[in-house]
């Protein structure tokens, strides 16, 4: 399996819809990719799981990620960490299922009794642990830049630098490193630190002038403080041919929010030689 090169969507910020109404409303607007999330596979069997790809494929559509869920974030040596591992399986057992190989992990979230200086040992830890899976299954191990420790981003390319495996490697998403706090500039500087090791594409874009996270302001993706179009022709020219997801958070209607981040984003591939 490799890599999907389409435009993908999550349907989280697109309301209360029906498999069949989500897929028609991202087609409509030139979207064929679909990244699930871990909610989207809860307590799923394999049959689930099998019918779930028939549905796709009877509508065209295909996944293009999946989302794992995983926290890494506990004490090193801790049972709770061999059961996250024990999920990133199943994870890559429902995304081969489904015909996608890429995995989307997080760091996990901070916790009283793992101290600041534990949190990347234990999440190096899980992924290291997790290679042979992604060996056994062919799949890729993008770790997002998400929430309050991996949008630590230079942390985040020191573990994947030491770690250094093919399969191993970072999903990007430059508004998540603004919406942290990051200055515009550190945040491009961070994507082009991470950029080398990329395996998956968040694609989003905000205003952070107004403050960090609660006070972050989502926007179309061509509005937004950062340059996207110059992430875009970055990862181009490093070889990435991934999916790129539109993970629109900006005011609806999210349709033509989405819409417009295709056309904006379509036209960058454009002028880099790439029709998706």
């Amino acid at each position: 399996m490799s890599a999907h090169e389409c435009f993908s969507a999550i349907h989280y910020n697109w309301g209360d819809h029906s498999w069949d109404e989500f897929i028609e409303r991202i087609k409509a607007v030139g979207v064929i990719g679909i990244e699930l999330l871990h909610t989207d596979l809860l307590d799923r069997t394999p049959a689930d799981v099998r019918a779930l790809r028939r549905r796709f494929d009877d509508c065209g559509v295909i996944a293009a990620a999946v989302g794992v869920g995983n926290d890494f974030c506990h004490p090193l040596g801790s049972s709770e960490l061999g059961r996250q591992v024990d999920l990133v399986r199943r994870r890559a057992e429902q995304a081969r299922e489904l015909g996608t190989n890429v995995l989307r992990l997080e760091g996990g979230i901070p916790k009283p009794n793992v101290p600041t200086d534990g949190q990347w040992p234990a999440i190096s830890d899980c992924v290291e642990r997790c290679i042979p899976i992604a060996d056994d299954l062919d799949c890729l191990l993008a770790v997002d830049t998400h929430g309050l420790i991996t949008n630590r981003a230079d942390e985040l390319a020191d573990t994947l630098d030491r770690i250094d495996h093919a399969r191993v490697g970072s999903c990007i998403d430059p508004s998540n490193l603004r919406w942290f706090g990051h200055s515009v500039a550190r945040a491009h500087e961070l994507v082009d630190r991470l950029i080398p090791r990329c395996m998956h594409v968040h694609l989003k874009n905000g205003d952070g002038s107004t403050g960090a996270m609660e006070a972050y302001t989502a926007t179309a993706l061509d509005e937004g403080e950062l340059d996207i179009g110059r992430i875009i022709r970055s990862l181009v020219e490093s070889g990435y041919r991934g999916a790129w997801c539109l993970e629109y958070e900006g005011p609806p209607p999210t349709d033509a929010g989405v819409a417009r981040g295709v056309a904006f984003a379509r036209g960058v591939l454009a002028e880099c030689g790439i029709s998706i």
